[in-house]
C-alpha cells in the first residue's frame, strides 16, 4: 500500500471509531435519562413518606438540559439534607447511575438555592455541607445535574485515532 492509501485507511478507521462513540452515547443517554427519571421519582416517593404523606403526587420529572433533571412536588414538603443525600445516593446506586452529580434544592417562590451539595465517585472529593440541619416545610424543586465524564471517552478515542494516523 502506498502512503495515500494508508492515510485514507487510517482516516476511515478514525471516523468509524468516532461514529460508533456517538451512536453508543446517544442510545445510552436515552436509557440513562429514563433511569434517572425513575430514580428521582423513587427519591420523591421517599421524601413524601418521610413527611408522612402517602397521598400527594410527585410532579413529572423534567429534563431541563442534557444531564440536568428537576423533581417537584404537588404539596409543600420538609427536607432533611442528610436524608436527601442518602436517598439520592441509594436510589442512584440501585439504578446504576453515574456517581458524579450536583444537587440543588430551589425555593419555588424565588428560585433561590435553599440547599446544595456535590457528590463525587471518590467520596473524599464530595462537598456535602449543612449536616444535621432541616429545611422548613415549603415548596421546593430538586435539581440534579450529572457531571459529564464523556469528554474523557472522546479524548481517549482521539488519542487512539491520532496514534493510528501517526503510523
Amino acid at each position: 500500500m502506498n502512503n495515500y492509501t494508508q492515510y485514507r485507511f487510517k482516516l476511515l478507521i478514525l471516523v468509524g471509531l468516532f461514529l460508533s462513540l456517538i451512536s453508543c452515547t446517544k442510545e445510552s443517554n436515552e436509557d440513562t435519562a429514563a433511569l434517572i427519571k425513575v430514580a428521582l421519582r423513587d427519591v420523591g416517593h421517599r421524601i413524601l413518606l418521610s413527611n408522612q404523606d402517602s397521598i400527594s403526587v410527585i410532579k413529572p420529572v423534567l429534563n431541563l438540559d442534557d444531564f440536568e433533571y428537576q423533581l417537584s412536588f404537588e404539596k409543600q414538603v420538609m427536607i432533611q439534607p442528610d436524608s436527601l443525600v442518602v436517598l439520592i445516593k441509594n436510589s442512584f446506586q440501585k439504578a446504576n447511575l453515574p456517581q458524579n452529580y450536583l444537587v440543588e434544592v430551589l425555593q419555588c417562590k424565588d428560585r433561590a438555592v435553599a440547599y446544595s451539595y456535590q457528590m463525587e465517585q471518590n467520596i473524599e472529593k464530595s462537598i456535602i455541607p449543612c449536616g444535621g440541619r432541616q429545611l422548613k416545610k415549603g415548596c421546593y424543586h430538586i435539581n440534579v445535574k450529572f457531571v459529564q465524564r464523556i469528554e474523557k471517552q472522546i479524548e481517549l478515542i482521539l488519542m487512539v485515532g491520532l496514534y493510528i494516523v501517526s503510523f
